[in-house]
């Protein structure tokens, strides 16, 4: 099972690796987390952790290695983002919510707001958005549509939900 956020990044602080990297890039800041999920919102993949540096406007993303306890580094990348958005810093401190209460109150209204739809995997997102911090879970149905719902860190409350089309028709 993955750790909670919090405890992951305190392991990663901690890397040599990471502090080397760090040392090299000041300016660089937390950014995200993220992982792949099953339809009931169980993480499949690790925690990947994302640093985002605004002069280069690219994204490094650390994934601990099969023992937890070591990291490894991926080139810096591109960010997946709508133009005119920025990468918001994500403060640790506005979560106070786990993983298991946020996949709960997820399910919940997944059932109340899409109760037609089953849901295949997908993925989970700790970020920052619109300076608000969310549990951001995104799947992808059978009936090809992504549904996205986000669930306030700090309060545990549901932000916003939504279903997009993944294929439109052309007529």
């Amino acid at each position: 099972m993955n750790p909670e956020p919090a405890e992951l990044l305190e392991q990663l602080e901690s890397d040599e690796l990471y502090q080397q990297w760090k040392h090299n890039h000041p300016q660089s800041y937390l950014s995200h987390f993220f992982c792949q999920i099953q339809a009931d919102g169980t993480p499949v993949t690790p925690w990947e952790i994302g640093f985002y540096e605004q002069d280069t406007e690219k994204i490094t993303v650390f994934a601990p290695l099969n023992t937890g306890k070591e990291f490894e580094v991926k080139p810096a990348d591109d960010v997946f983002k709508k133009k005119g958005t920025a990468v918001e810093k994500l403060s640790m401190d506005e979560v106070k919510t786990t993983l298991a209460e946020m996949k709960a109150r997820c399910r919940d209204v997944l059932a109340r707001e899409f109760p037609q739809e089953q849901l295949g995997n997908g993925f989970l997102i700790l970020q920052q958005i619109q300076q608000r911090t969310v549990w951001n879970f995104t799947f992808i149905t059978k009936r090809l549509k992504f549904v996205n719902v986000k669930m306030n860190a700090l309060t545990g409350n549901e932000e916003q939900h939504e279903q997009m089309n993944l294929v439109s028709a052309n007529t």
